[in-house]
């Protein structure tokens, strides 16, 4: 197998020719050579891979298992990639080799949907994602269904699923969907998705683990229930989830979006009548409320599963969260500090208050002890709790998404806390829809006088929020994961507050330089209430 010199500039990946038709024992020998040819523009142009900054310096499988010979090879595949500075990363890459001429449809237009194009005596083959073909989605879904162990070179792949959740009627119709970010979802039959993950680390994903645990050991009905899983397990004990399966939940769209399209007449009204009405959405507000504190109920109902018992929160998990804490404020402070002449003159003046109470903050978090003081206890939570994780379903939500915070590590996204963190996450997420319609509308209306209404808004949707969460938390018959003082929590609350704006901070101010006044705000918010 050799390297073609003469690659047409507008090829898509390298090209490779061989001297004979690859077939299943080719493919088996010669994968490794294949992988080490992919060029970093192919992994870059993936919407599933996040590092997409960092330099790739080479690549090489884990281990891999084929799962389908003639017309079409196609294998799963983990593989490790090495970057030129940090840690390398481990991905599920299934990849398929078949004829060019059958490349799937969604692919045809994407630019470097090709992984490798290999010249053979009997034509041309295309080397590309597997999960592309819907033959080898319905595999997926066949193995789950019955239960199948499948043995890589270096472990094994269990397909499993819960009982009467799977059946081959499922199969009649297979689509994708084209949104997905960091994961692959495939929906089946209109009726259940699976979220196949892409980045794994070894232990299980809790977008998979909690979903499961809610649905195979509590009464909670607004997440979507399990339907089945794929495991990978090394020969050396270590276990990878591969894809979690799931009932797909017809909506309304997520409620970020419907809280936009909301905002947008409410100030539209407040611009030109100055009367708003917004019993409608507070109604919603608070029946969000009540779902997020049965979620907490739950996730603190079972003191014999050993991955979710409630524990009581001691004064080394206090002094860890807070050190974490102040690593993040200095380290933010210190990255608006040495780019702080990117900003507008406007910006730069917010962002240099912040810079003139960095103290202020790093004393703020000292306010954390209170939760071992009262006894409170750790448990289980979503971990990247915002309105763009629920689902809006008639006068109810669904909640997804239990993967946590991307940035952190697994055994980060794994571990207990107070569930005030996700309670603190959807008060912040108000906030950023209050702001986010703000702008829309300053933008069509001219106006500058409509903060006032964002303000208003804000603190209307919180407290109705919040008397929903109070009301379900309040018949918890669990451990208690909530301080019994209305003033220490509300004392943690400002701490987690602080802590997911200066979070939120450090992205706008890397990523998105014009949202970064909706966190400033906040921060602002926090001095002003102390003086």
């Amino acid at each position: 197998m050799s390297l073609k010199s003469d690659k047409s500039p507008s090829e898509p990946g390298p090209t490779l020719k061989v001297s004979q038709k690859p077939d299943s024992t080719w493919l088996e020998q010669n994968l490794a050579q294949l992988l080490a040819v992919i060029e970093p523009a192919y992994f870059i142009s993936k919407r599933w891979f996040g590092s997409k900054t960092r330099q790739l310096k080479s690549y090489r499988p884990l281990d891999f298992c084929l799962v389908s010979g003639e017309p079409v090879l196609m294998a799963l595949v983990i593989i490790q990639l090495d970057y030129a500075a940090g840690e390398p990363e481990v991905y599920h890459l299934p990849l398929a080799l078949g004829s060019a001429d059958d490349l799937p449809a969604q692919l045809r237009d994407q630019p470097h949907a090709v992984a490798v194009t290999l010249e053979t005596p009997e034509g041309q083959l295309v080397l590309y994602d597997a999960f592309a073909r819907e033959d080898f989605c319905q595999w997926l879904y066949q193995n789950m269904s019955d239960h199948r162990q499948l043995p890589s070179r270096h472990g094994n792949y269990r397909f499993e699923s819960l009982p009467d959740r799977l059946n081959n009627q499922d199969l009649a119709s297979i689509r994708w969907i084209t949104t997905t970010q960091s994961n692959t979802s495939v929906v089946y039959n209109h009726r259940l998705i699976m979220k196949a993950f892409r980045k794994l680390t070894a232990g299980k994903n809790p977008d998979f683990e909690v979903p499961f645990f809610l649905t195979d050991q509590t009464d909670f009905k607004f997440v979507p229930r399990m339907a089945g899983y794929i495991e990978y397990n090394t020969a050396g004990g270590e276990l990878f989830s591969i894809a979690a399966m799931q009932d797909f939940v017809p909506n309304d769209g997520d409620g970020y979006t419907y809280s936009l399209e909301h905002l947008k007449d409410y100030y539209q009204q407040a611009a030109t009548t100055g009367q708003v009405d917004t019993r409608a959405y507070q109604k919603l507000a608070r029946r969000l409320g009540v779902i997020t504190g049965e979620l907490h109920n739950a996730l603190a109902s079972n003191a014999d599963q050993p991955d979710f018992a409630p524990e009581l929160i001691t004064v080394e998990d206090v002094k860890g969260w807070q050190t974490s804490i102040v690593e993040l404020i200095n380290r933010v402070c210190d990255s608006i500090r040495n780019q702080l002449d990117r900003h507008s003159p406007q910006q730069r003046q917010g962002l240099q208050t912040i810079l003139d109470h960095q103290q202020h903050y790093v004393k703020l978090v000292d306010g954390l002890a209170v939760l071992a003081e009262a006894k409170t206890y750790k448990t289980r939570y979503h971990g990247d709790y915002h309105l763009g994780q629920v689902l809006k379903t008639g006068d109810d939500f669904v909640i997804l998404d239990f993967e946590g915070e991307p940035a952190r590590s697994l055994a980060e996204r794994r571990a207990r806390h107070s569930p005030l963190k996700d309670e603190a996450g959807m008060i912040r997420s108000f906030n950023y829809a209050a702001y986010a319609g703000l702008f829309a509308a300053q933008d069509a209306t001219g106006r500058t006088d409509l903060e006032p209404w964002a303000t208003k808004w804000e603190s209307t949707m919180v407290e109705a929020f919040e008397d929903g969460y109070q009301e379900a938390t309040a018949t918890n018959q669990g451990a208690e994961f909530l301080p019994a003082s209305a003033e220490v929590k509300a004392k943690v609350l400002e701490v987690l507050l602080l802590e997911k704006a200066f979070y939120e901070l450090n992205y706008e101010f890397n990523n998105r330089p014009d949202w970064v006044p909706i966190p400033l705000k906040g921060l602002l918010r926090i001095i002003e209430t102390k003086k």
